[in-house]
């Protein structure tokens, strides 16, 4: 069902190493606003890694 065309699903999870695996979008929404956009590739679970990362330590901060 997921080849055909006009076929989407909601996954929500924290699980970034299934999520990357099984999607070939993923979309990041914080707040209600999109944030990041992605088709996934080899580094897509790096990229998502960091991002979070990022956020973390961020708030951290302030």
């Amino acid at each position: 069902m997921s080849k055909q065309d006009g076929v989407t699903f909601l996954i929500s999870s924290h699980d970034l190493s299934h999520t990357t695996e099984v999607c070939n979008r993923i979309v990041v929404v914080n707040k209600g606003q999109m944030v990041k956009d992605i088709r996934t590739n080899p580094e897509t679970l790096k990229d998502l890694e960091q991002y979070f990362a990022d956020q973390v330590s961020g708030s951290e901060i302030g």
